[in-house]
């Protein structure tokens, strides 16, 4: 399969079902994040949906690379690959990261698009919250400089570009969430 590269069977094998975990796993850190899950606790209300997101190649249109619709996301050949690729996020005793990687950010912007709720999804923005976790270990995707320039300019609505405006929203984490990004918690009540 390609995206798996050299090695025996059994090699090749192993590094599919660490890119499967590391998918279980992102999932999971993503519907956490929402405030989502089937820990004991939970309620209703707050467990996760039933129904499976389906990841799939598609022939893409018009330029695209991926996309969202309906209960899957469709992803071009060039971009299947990658989805063999991820390795489960390794932590310390303190919830920080130390190793292990997700998929990039076009199919963690998808994923946003599927699980955000229409009630408070800012389109292109709040779906790139679940990639900038994502893709934390790399760094930030937006300027603090055009932050603070867009919240002490005076001006009221929206921001003139999509990531200034994650970054604002990217400030609620870091100012309510006690957690570290990549932080998975087994207890409701830490959650």
């Amino acid at each position: 399969m390609p995206g798996l590269d050299g090695g025996s069977a059994a090699e090749k094998a192993q590094r599919l079902l660490d890119s499967m975990d590391a998918m279980d796993q992102m999932m999971t850190l993503f519907y956490q994040h929402k405030g989502l899950t089937n820990l004991d606790g939970a309620g209703s209300a707050n467990r996760l949906p039933s129904q499976h997101l389906n990841i799939r190649y598609m022939r893409m249109f018009a330029g695209a690379f991926m996309y969202a619709a309906g209960n899957h996301i469709g992803i071009g050949w060039d971009s299947v690959m990658g989805l063999a690729q991820g390795s489960p996020v390794v932590l310390d005793e303190d919830g920080r990261y130390q190793s292990g990687s997700f998929f990039g950010w076009g199919i963690a912007h998808e994923i946003g698009h599927n699980i955000n709720q229409s009630s408070y999804a800012v389109a292109e923005v709040t779906n790139n919250y679940f990639s900038q976790i994502s893709q934390i270990q790399e760094g930030v995707r937006f300027g603090y400089d055009a932050i603070y320039n867009k919240v002490t300019s005076g001006t009221l609505g929206a921001a003139g570009d999509v990531f200034t405006q994650l970054g604002l929203y990217w400030q609620l984490h870091l100012a309510y969430d006690t957690g570290y990004e990549y932080q998975i918690y087994d207890d409701y009540n830490t959650l």
